[in-house]
């Protein structure tokens, strides 16, 4: 399909193709199914205006109730890992439990950046990467109304945006690979076509440096699970 300049306001069907993951997710969010509950969002938590990278950690620890982020992680599941299988699920799940049961820092292979604050920044790396699974799952969950789902899940894509720690495109590790993947999963079913393209860029770089593009890499010094994750990825 030919993407003028107002692509990015176009639907995903114009911007994508009808045989596109896009147009495909969007048929089954219609299929979801619905039911009234409040809203996860205070009304004055907007989703408009610039963004600011420079929050704490703990506006993204803030988390729905137990009840109903269980239901968005096991959408996501259900729905997108089938499709996208860049998480590893029993590594995820343990430390999703954690985050109900801890103040600690969420324990996450991530190489430490020279400073002396890792701890904090593999807990906004953790709860970004919720946060985005978050956004995924409001799009297939019955607990929330369907004239609820889009403004939901742009809220929990803007969390994770705001305290996404970006200095850790520096330091290039699996766990963040997959939070940059996820984001360009998001996006890629939302008219944000010049950001999704160039979040996979960033992806696609990421993982030629940590070798993912060649096989002779992956067998040394790697434990199974992480050339199963490398192959995934």
């Amino acid at each position: 399909a030919h993407v003028g300049a107002n692509s990015d306001a176009s639907s995903p069907d114009v911007v994508f193709g009808v045989s596109s993951t896009a147009t495909f997710l969007q048929q089954l969010s219609h299929e979801a199914g619905q039911k009234d509950r409040p809203p996860l969002f205070a009304p004055n938590e907007s989703d408009s205006g610039p963004l600011r990278l420079d929050r704490s950690t703990k506006q993204s620890a803030v988390l729905p109730i137990r009840r109903i982020a269980d239901d968005l992680i096991n959408c996501y599941w259900q729905y997108m890992h089938p499709l996208f299988p860049i998480l590893h699920e029993p590594t995820f799940t343990a430390a999703y439990k954690k985050s109900w049961t801890s103040d600690q820092p969420i324990p996450h292979a991530t190489p430490k950046p020279t400073s002396d604050n890792s701890g904090e920044i593999k807990e906004a790396l953790f709860f970004s990467t919720l946060n985005i699974i978050f956004a995924l799952g409001t799009r297939f969950c019955s607990c929330i109304p369907s004239t609820e789902k889009e403004t939901t899940s742009k809220r929990f894509y803007r969390r994770a945006r705001l305290n996404f720690p970006y200095d850790l495109l520096d330091f290039s590790s699996l766990p963040v690979l997959q939070m940059v993947l996820l984001q360009g999963v998001y996006l890629q079913s939302t008219t944000e076509v010049s950001r999704c393209w160039n979040v996979i860029g960033v992806a696609v770089r990421m993982a030629q440096s940590l070798g993912l593009h060649a096989e002779g890499t992956q067998g040394r010094k790697k434990t199974e699970l992480e050339r199963e994750m490398g192959r995934r990825l």
